[in-house]
């Protein structure tokens, strides 16, 4: 009897302490919306000494000024890394003077997206003098449960509306 009073005064502080953390959203995603943030971690980077040197013939006829022209022009590659429905991560990379003079990475994450309009789910319910088991189908924001009790032998059923979601 002592130990399923610990239980009871177990599982109520775990539920006081998710509705005071603002629910587990709040621990999964800690920013919702579609915001665009820009990552920029490009300082000077370390450039190894060559292992070794192979020297080419240079060919009879070369275009010096395009060569020079190309290699003082700044191009911009942007590449789409991921693009679905809950992230969007786009990379763009600037090339000069035969290198990487500049990265970006911007990402639009929508963890809306996540949540889905149907859901299934199972699990347990304990008080003090019940201990069960009970499903349940969610729809919006309408949700319908069942279970059965082991101690009473008896069955549970409710329904539920969400007021309000974080």
């Amino acid at each position: 009897m002592r130990k399923r009073g610990i239980w009871v005064a177990v599982l109520a502080a775990f539920a006081v302490g998710v509705a005071l953390m603002g629910g587990i959203g709040w621990w999964c995603w800690p920013e919702k919306g579609g915001e665009v943030r820009t990552l920029v971690k490009w300082e000077k980077e370390y450039v190894p000494l060559p292992a070794e040197t192979i020297h080419v013939p240079v060919p009879g006829a070369v275009d010096t000024v395009y060569v020079l022209k190309e290699y003082f022009t700044k191009k911009v590659y942007r590449d789409t890394i991921a693009n679905n429905d809950t992230l969007q991560v786009i990379l763009r990379d600037t090339v000069w003077q035969n290198g990487i003079s500049d990265r970006v990475v911007s990402y639009v994450f929508n963890p809306e997206a996540v949540v889905k309009k149907h859901s299934v789910g199972v699990g347990g319910i304990a008080g003090a003098h019940s201990f069960g088991v009970m499903g349940v189908y969610r729809h919006g924001r309408f949700a319908v449960g069942g279970g059965w009790d082991f101690q009473e032998r008896g069955g549970r059923i409710g329904v539920v509306y969400n007021i309000f979601e974080w």
